[in-house]
């Protein structure tokens, strides 16, 4: 490389999500490069997110929205990494004006036609026709912890059903989710396990509805910015969740799961399908609760019905995708792997 430095350009806020941050971080750690060689920014109002979640394994910039490219005249990097959704067609140029390889993540904006690699791995059918842009599931990348959890074998019991709805969970799904369905695991006590990310608002009123729950006898326990949720999905049979990054990282662990979407944009993910063992349910809604109560008791008892979700989550496999996505990214930055 001419230059040593990579700059990751992220996004993350309540609306948006953190999982931008997470891919950005997983992908950095695929160069060989030394941390003084890689620097993240975001802009001023997306810091507390970032740092949350990057900590000081490197450096992170901001910048005032309007000030971006006054802050990356000082800052040119060798290669900048953008994932912030779409681009517009004058962003881009405005990049390719300075001579740097630019790589973009889940990007459908029109400017994502000017970037020399665009990787939208959420998407699993094409939403435009760009030769430079690569889709599908295949792409993903799972995080490092991953690769060492114990991936489940069908068990003739559901003991424990995981409830977690991303980094922010904006429209407070866990809450909702959790009053449809704690009857039903108090009946056939099935423990509920609840994950809530660094960007949950709600915090105290769920501590204070679980302590109403526990007090009902029902088995519950909750995580929030939990370290490591691979070792607590480990233990879940079940999952009910939102349609972002969680659903390939059941999908690695063999846990059927029912997704519901925060918002529109997450309705066009469509790897969670009842074809690779989800049970897609679309934006939660006034028939939401009752659907979904429908749905867990039979999940529940009917072993067969549950199984043959099993089975098809069970051929969904992501131990290729980071040698694939790594000689992707090589080919653009021309480094050694």
């Amino acid at each position: 490389m001419n230059k040593t430095q990579l700059l990751f350009h992220v996004a993350g806020s309540r609306n948006l999500g953190l999982g931008h941050i997470y891919r950005s971080l997983t992908i950095a750690d695929l160069f060989p490069l030394s941390k003084e060689q890689i620097k993240f920014c975001c802009r001023e109002e997306d810091y507390g997110y970032c740092k949350k979640i990057i900590g000081d394994i490197y450096q992170i910039d901001t910048y005032k929205e309007e000030s971006f490219f006054e802050y990356l005249a000082e800052n040119i990097p060798y290669c900048i990494v953008n994932d912030i959704l779409e681009t517009s067609e004058n962003f881009m140029q405005n990049l390719k004006s300075l001579k740097i390889k630019i790589i973009n993540f889940e990007d459908i904006g029109p400017g994502s036609k000017y970037a020399d690699l665009v990787i939208n791995e959420l998407f699993d059918e094409p939403l435009n026709q760009f030769s430079n842009t690569v889709w599908g599931h295949k792409y993903y990348l799972l995080r490092q912890e991953f690769f060492s959890a114990k991936k489940h074998r069908f068990s003739d019991k559901v003991k424990s059903i995981l409830i977690t709805f991303g980094g922010t969970d904006q429209n407070n799904l866990t809450a909702k989710v959790l009053d449809d369905i704690w009857k039903i695991c108090l009946e056939h006590q099935i423990e509920i396990k609840i994950v809530t990310g660094g960007g949950y608002f709600y915090k105290d009123d769920l501590e204070d509805k679980i302590s109403f729950l526990q007090s009902q006898k029902l088995k519950i326990t909750f995580e929030h910015h939990s370290g490591l949720i691979s070792s607590i999905m480990e233990k879940c049979q079940l999952a009910i969740t939102s349609n972002g990054r969680t659903i390939y990282e059941l999908a690695h662990l063999n846990i059927p799961s029912i997704v519901f979407s925060h918002h529109e944009r997450e309705t066009t993910h469509l790897f969670a399908q009842q074809k690779n063992g989800f049970f897609p349910m679309g934006l939660y809604d006034k028939n939401s609760s009752e659907n979904l109560t429908d749905l867990i008791p039979k999940l529940i008892i009917d072993r067969a019905f549950r199984s043959e979700a099993f089975n098809k989550i069970e051929k969904n496999l992501f131990s290729g995708n980071k040698i694939r996505v790594k000689n992707l990214l090589n080919s653009v930055l021309k480094m050694e792997s």
